[in-house]
């Protein structure tokens, strides 16, 4: 998987399969790390899809109490979010990341992860590996 990686460093379902790989052999570190990696290519091709729309990331500029102000376009920003919702792949590396973290004793961080999971996983897909994820963190069982 490594080398998949390095042959095509933005592969995400590389990132996915090491991350996987390195969890099979209790490396949660740095199978988090490979997520991570695959959640931030995914990111980045969601603001390049919506970049290709045109339009800016801050709106005109406003005034308050006399200073100018660039707030960011909320509509742009929104279809990123719609990208990333267009398959499950987002919401998959979400949930291994929460996975990860659980592992590592992170509850918290991996409680939004696997929230985030669920907020992201496209409308009609049944993806049930987050919610087992909330329902293990409730019971304390983390292995």
């Amino acid at each position: 998987m490594k080398q998949a990686t390095h042959l095509n460093p933005r592969y995400v379902d590389a990132y996915n399969s090491l991350g996987i790989s390195l969890e099979g052999l209790n490396r949660h570190n740095e199978a988090f790390d490979a997520y991570s990696k695959a959640a931030t290519i995914l990111t980045e091709e969601a603001y390049s899809q919506v970049e290709k729309d045109g339009g800016g990331w801050l709106l005109v500029e406003r005034s308050a109490e006399g200073h100018q102000v660039g707030v960011f376009n909320a509509e742009r920003l929104s279809r990123v979010h719609e990208w990333l919702r267009s398959t499950n792949l987002f919401s998959i590396v979400r949930n291994n990341m929460g996975r990860c973290l659980a592992m590592l004793g992170y509850s918290n961080e991996a409680r939004k992860m696997f929230e985030e999971a669920i907020e992201f996983t496209p409308d009609g897909v049944e993806f049930y590996a987050p919610y087992e994820g909330l329902e293990k963190l409730g019971e304390g069982d983390l292995g």
